[in-house]
C-alpha cells in the first residue's frame, strides 16, 4: 500500500526537536509573562477586540510576537512528529495511527466537556486555547507510546 500523504521519515526528528523546545519555551512564557522586546512589531489584523474599548477591522495593531512564533514551532512540531513516515508503514501501523486518533478525540471531547462543566470566565476561554492543541498533542503522545510499546515487545 502506497501512502503519500506523510512527510519523509527525517522529518520526525526535526519535529521532535521543535516540539519539546517550544513546549518548555511556552509554559515558561505562560507562567512568566517572558516576551522578546525585538519581537514587537506592527501586524496586520483581521479583527481586534480590545477590553473594554473598541473592535476594529482590517487593521495595524502593535503585538509581541512571542507566543505566535512559539505556537507556530508547536504546530509544526506536532505536524511532522504525527505525520512523518515510519520507515516500515504497514497495515499495523496505520491501525496504530487510527487507534491514536480515535484515543486522542475522545479525550479532547472528555477534556471539552469537563473544561464546559467546571471552568467558567477567563479560565475556560484559557482552557478553550489549550483545548485547540488537544487533539495533535495526545496523538502525538499516544502514537509514540504504541511504537515504543509495539518495539519492546518485538524485542
Amino acid at each position: 500500500m502506497k501512502i503519500l500523504l506523510f512527510f519523509p521519515p527525517w522529518t520526525r526528528k526535526l519535529g521532535w526537536y521543535l516540539l519539546i523546545p517550544s513546549f518548555l519555551a511556552g509554559l515558561y512564557c505562560i507562567f512568566t509573562d517572558f516576551e522578546v522586546d525585538f519581537l514587537k512589531l506592527p501586524m496586520f489584523a483581521v479583527y481586534q477586540d480590545q477590553f473594554m474599548g473598541h473592535s476594529s477591522y482590517f487593521s495595524l495593531i502593535e503585538d509581541n510576537l512571542t507566543m505566535e512564533l512559539i505556537g507556530i514551532c508547536y504546530v509544526l512540531g506536532l505536524l511532522f512528529t504525527g505525520f512523518s513516515k515510519l520507515q516500515i508503514e504497514d497495515e499495523f501501523t496505520i491501525q496504530m495511527r487510527y487507534n491514536a486518533l480515535m484515543w486522542s478525540t475522545l479525550m479532547s471531547c472528555f477534556l471539552l466537556g469537563f473544561t464546559l462543566l467546571f471552568f467558567y470566565g477567563t479560565g475556560f476561554f484559557i482552557c478553550m486555547i489549550f483545548n485547540m492543541i488537544s487533539i495533535p498533542t495526545i496523538y502525538v503522545l499516544r502514537f509514540s507510546y504504541l511504537i515504543h510499546r509495539s518495539n519492546s515487545s518485538a524485542e
